[in-house]
């Protein structure tokens, strides 16, 4: 992954305080995309294999967060660190040094260095097996989530347009939004990267819905101490209402808009957001 493939110093901060990239899936559910993948290096490779010039001085994969970039810096490039492995070999992940790096068995590869993310923690079981299915499926570059073949945001799907059950005009149920959609819709759904044991901010809610409104709800952002996550009763007051429309320089916070991955929150799932927020955050 980087050139000390993931020599990443990188992964070991997860700089995001809010996040997102798509969920694990499940054992016989199809391999996941580009996507994906993306999403998990760039919020795991931070800072040193996106914005820290010259780590290492010979080093140039500083572009992990850069959807187009990192494929073209990981897929078929050679590893610096093995000789005779590629960064990712398509179709074949037990040759790619990526995966050697994120297991800690780089050295019987013939790599060297440290198991990435450096000094940890580390990605956990689901999400590194997750990437090899991705590499052991061809490695492609398509990003199907978020089109309109998926589950959120477009003309197929049940959130967000004419035909679906929530917000539009001819649902049937678009009352108050509970913290049980917010959950389902957005955080377990477009905010996966959040979705495991750990992650280094704090927020994550290993796919529990009662987790999740603990480590959200009255709980100070990493990012922006000043503000909670969530503050119930007021979106301008919530560091997540920020991350997700991209407000977050403008009351001191930092990281790019999330979700990473899959496009912005549609205009339904950030009615729904909102309207959960403005109604107290219940946690119902």
């Amino acid at each position: 992954m980087r050139q000390t493939l993931l020599s990443l110093s990188a992964i070991a901060t997860l700089t995001l305080a809010l996040g997102g990239c798509p969920s694990s899936p499940d054992p016989g559910e199809p391999a996941p995309d580009w996507g994906f993948v993306s999403a998990v290096l760039a919020s795991n490779c931070s800072p040193c294999h996106t914005s820290a010039p010259g780590f290492p001085a010979a080093d140039p994969m500083m572009a992990l967060n850069d959807a187009d970039l990192a494929y073209d810096l990981l897929v078929g490039r050679p590893s610096v660190e093995a000789a005779g492995l590629d960064r990712v070999e398509p179709g074949d992940s037990e040759n790619s040094y990526l995966m050697h790096k994120l297991r800690g068995t780089h050295a019987d590869a013939g790599g060297s260095g440290e198991r990435m993310p450096d000094g940890g923690p580390y990605l956990d079981d689901a999400t590194i097996d997750a990437i090899a299915d991705w590499i052991d499926a061809g490695a492609s570059e398509e990003i199907t989530t978020g089109d309109d073949d998926d589950s959120v945001g477009d003309d197929d799907d049940s959130v967000g347009d004419d035909d679906d059950s929530v917000g539009d005009d001819d649902d049937s149920a678009a009352g108050p939004a509970t913290f049980s959609d917010v959950f389902t819709t957005i955080l377990n759904a477009r905010c996966s990267c959040h979705a495991g044991a750990s992650h280094s901010t704090g927020f994550a809610h290993a796919g529990d819905q009662a987790t999740a409104y603990g480590v959200l709800v009255g709980v100070a952002s990493s990012e922006a101490p000043a503000l909670n996550r969530i503050e119930a009763g007021s979106t301008a007051d919530s560091y997540l209402w920020h991350k997700v429309n991209g407000t977050q320089d403008t009351v001191g916070g930092s990281g790019g808009q999330m979700p990473l991955s899959g496009g912005n929150l549609t205009s339904a799932e950030l009615d729904m957001l909102e309207s959960w927020i403005e109604d107290g955050a219940q946690n119902n």
